[in-house]
């Protein structure tokens, strides 16, 4: 019998009293919250949700994959996967896989004999789904969300499975003073427990209570838990997160549990929006350091398309945070874009408001130097944009130096050359746009009345000239179409005439419908298509009329009905079928009484099989036989 011994692993990343088991599940995912000590429950806001808060994924409104590869202790690596998708209407699906390998785990004989290295590892699949209920007009800002587990543990050659269930919801504070503000329930590893070589034991349960707040204008996070496990008693985690340009981030936090050295964990960010990259390192004295990285990426369409108010939502927080920085220029222009879409907007009103009274009462002469600092900074910034004749970019910085300096001449001469230059521009424009309309090059003419618009939206002549480029290409556009009908039909029509002119008068129909799907209101094919529908009647009634007088009545009753159905009001063709149907009615009548007797024949003569078979089929000709239905059931019965 071989006996396993772990090397004390279970102290590096729990504190347990040994009645449960899969530790490896405490093991935090993702680079930021491991650096922001595990505090991670109301402030994950990426596919690592689906360790830390299932409904997290809530929040995602494009797809992300996210890996992290993490050396825990010396021997001890973990690698994990995890893919988010948000839907239409569905929610937010997640899938990942988390690894866990021991290297250097020895076994032992009974005899304590060491018999070499064995496989030690845990192989976590997790399935979660969240959930936003944003359009709920009571509380807007509700998350919820549940992951599905599978735990398998390796030891040598034995194995143990078992299965774990997460429950979490996530509230972020909407439209008020404490916008952005998120508080966050999660409940933990609720499952079936391992049962291990005969020892059963139970998962790490835990419930957890979070929360966070953006601090000085969105540039700082900070955030908390309260951490109540089944294994233990409470603790606490707490962190923080300063950004920086907005493409870095600083980290810190303190984890609560962590006995083995003083539970101070850092670590950073790089990216933006689409991909990032998080570092997060956490000390466990004698045991070493860990290391956790991860990279992130999100792909594909806004499945959930952000709400106007939220966009200048967004729009405004990285104003007040350019403010909170000391950017107060970068920060005006901001504000002023956001009231130039969105007028109505009060807090960008009352920052622009600030930035321009802080600019008249300015006291302090370090002040007064930094401000200025920047201004020079924004002029700079102009000319260059000038030097390349981005000429709207640089109106920009000028009239937003001019909004907190109205005798800021530099910016002032610059702004009337720009205005030099946009008129001479829209000019050159038009009268290149009216040009290329007399050359019959529309869709130049009207890009150029575009773009004269675009730099002078008052100007008249532009403008007139754009509708008409847009009369004239509707025109040229239902032109074409009806050039493009003209010529799929021509060959059909004259093929549709051809067979027609060669009796072929249903093949010629056929040919006139299928002009018709293409053009509903062609009046020669209709035209043709009725003379096709008569002809075909006629032909088939005077074939119904030859048929009836050979004696196939069910050719003629066919035949009469294919007239009727191509022409339903043809007289003739009526009354055909009525008398088709009462001589049809008195031969099958007589057809059956003779079926019957020959049934008959063969009952007497010992052949009840096709007695049976004879009686059917005078029944089908007249079901009011009431000779043939008792012989069919007199031999049904037997």
């Amino acid at each position: 019998m071989i006996v396993l011994l772990w090397t004390g692993i279970g102290l590096a990343w729990a504190k347990s009293n040994g009645n449960t088991t899969g530790n490896f599940l405490k093991m935090g995912v993702g680079g930021r919250g491991v650096a922001m000590g595990e505090s991670h429950t109301a402030s994950v806001n990426d596919a690592t949700a689906l360790y830390w808060n299932p409904s997290g994924l809530g929040l995602l409104t494009q797809s992300e994959i996210a890996f992290m590869h993490s050396n825990a202790l010396e021997g001890v690596t973990q690698d994990v996967l995890y893919y988010a998708r948000p839907t239409e209407t569905k929610g937010v699906w997640g899938v990942g896989g988390s690894f866990l390998k021991v290297d250097g785990v020895k076994g032992f004989t009974n005899n304590n004999v060491e018999t070499g290295d064995v496989e030690a590892s845990d192989t976590l699949i997790t399935l979660g789904w969240a959930k936003s209920w944003e359009n709920m007009w009571w509380l807007p800002g509700l998350n919820t969300g549940a992951n599905v587990k599978a735990l398998k543990k390796t030891l040598d050659t034995d194995t143990a499975m078992g299965y774990l269930l997460d429950l979490g919801v996530l509230y972020e504070v909407q439209g008020d003073r404490l916008t952005g503000a998120r508080a966050g329930l999660v409940i933990q590893n609720v499952g079936t427990g391992l049962d291990f070589n005969g020892e059963k034991t139970s998962f790490p349960t835990m419930m957890k209570l979070g929360a966070s707040a953006p601090l000085f204008g969105d540039n700082m996070t900070v955030s908390g838990d309260i951490v109540l496990p089944t294994d233990g008693s409470a603790y606490v985690n707490a962190g923080a997160e300063y950004r920086v340009w907005e493409m870095m981030a600083f980290r810190m936090g303190y984890k609560g549990n962590n006995d083995l050295d003083s539970g101070i964990t850092y670590g950073f960010g790089l990216g933006n929006e689409r991909i990032h990259l998080d570092y997060g390192f956490i000390p466990f004295g004698p045991f070493g350091d860990s290391h956790r990285v991860s990279v992130s990426f999100r792909f594909g369409a806004n499945y959930r398309q952000v709400q106007v108010t939220s966009q200048v939502d967004v729009a405004y927080k990285r104003a007040l945070a350019r403010y909170a920085q000391g950017y107060m220029v970068e920060a005006y222009m901001q504000a002023n874009q956001i009231l130039a879409v969105a007028p109505w907007h009060r807090p960008a009103k009352l920052l622009a408001k600030r930035i321009e009274t802080e600019f008249k009462h300015m006291e302090s002469g370090a002040m007064q130097e930094q401000l200025q600092s920047q201004v020079d900074d924004h002029f700079a910034r102009g000319e260059q944009f000038f030097q390349v004749d981005d000429l709207l970019r640089a109106r920009r910085e000028f009239q937003a130096i001019l909004a907190l300096q109205p005798d800021h001449m530099g910016a002032k001469t610059y702004l009337n050359r720009i205005d030099e230059r946009f008129q001479s521009l829209t000019d050159k424009f038009y009268d290149m746009a009216v040009q290329a309309f007399a050359t019959g090059d529309y869709a130049q003419a009207g890009e150029l009345a575009e773009k004269v618009l675009k730099l002078n939206p008052d100007y008249t002549d532009a403008r007139d000239l754009k509708g008409r480029v847009d009369t004239v290409l509707k025109e040229v556009q239902v032109f074409e179409e009806e050039k493009r009908l003209a010529e799929l039909k021509a060959p059909l029509t004259q093929s549709g005439r051809e067979l027609f002119e060669q009796k072929r008068y249903e093949e010629s129909l056929a040919k006139f419908d299928e002009i018709l799907a293409m053009d509903t209101a062609d009046a020669q094919a209709l035209r043709m298509r009725d003379q096709a529908k008569e002809m075909v009647a006629k032909e088939a009634y005077n074939a119904g009329l030859r048929a009836a007088r050979g004696g196939d009545m069910a050719g003629a009753l066919a035949l009469t009905k294919k007239a009727l159905r191509y022409k339903p009001d043809f007289a003739e063709a009526k009354e055909l079928l009525k008398s088709l149907e009462v001589t049809k009615g008195a031969d099958d009548e007589e057809k059956s009484k003779e079926y019957y007797k020959e049934s008959l024949d063969k009952f007497l003569a010992g052949d009840p099989q096709k007695a049976y078979e004879l009686a059917v089929k005078a029944l089908e000709l007249n079901p009011n036989n009431v000779e043939a239905q008792r012989m069919r059931d007199r031999l049904a019965n037997r």
